[in-house]
């Protein structure tokens, strides 16, 4: 396949473009179930079912991502049908989640209705890389005070 900055064919580029758009979409479809697997063994083992009612899907979608986590080594399955992360899916869930509820209490912080802002945290949390979330909790926690960042 063509570089994309080399080839500048409408077809060829859409065809990159949703390639692309694909791969986020899974990465981060991948990241909110090892996400929702972190907080519901909490409650006790988590199995298939559990994860399709806090996802809001069915069953069949549920077991074609576990499978898809399992073969990259994000999880693995009990005897009893129920899931685990591995020390590698539990790292990449915590790391989600720290940066959820870190976009989520800058966003109330600066006003955004708390619905408003769990709904754009669950959006950007796949998006942000941990300096630019740190930057940006930094400039909102000193931005009465801080000098830094007012000149």
């Amino acid at each position: 396949m063509r570089a994309f900055l080399f080839d500048f064919e409408l077809g060829e580029a859409n065809f990159l473009l949703q390639e692309g758009c694909e791969v986020v979409t899974q990465q981060r479809k991948l990241e909110d179930y090892m996400r929702t697997i972190y907080l519901l063994r909490r409650k006790g083992p988590v199995r298939g079912a559990d994860i399709a009612i806090e996802l809001e899907v069915t069953r069949p979608t549920v077991s074609i991502s576990l499978k898809a986590l399992e073969q990259e080594g994000y999880l693995t399955r009990n005897q009893d049908r129920s899931v685990e992360l591995t020390p590698q899916g539990l790292a990449v869930a915590y790391e989600v989640t720290d940066r959820h509820q870190r976009l989520f209490e800058l966003l109330v912080s600066l006003g955004v209705h708390p619905e408003t802002a769990r709904e754009d945290a669950g959006n950007m949390e796949h998006a942000i890389s941990m300096e630019s979330l740190s930057a940006l909790v930094e400039l909102a926690t000193c931005r009465d005070s801080c000098k830094k960042f007012t000149g």
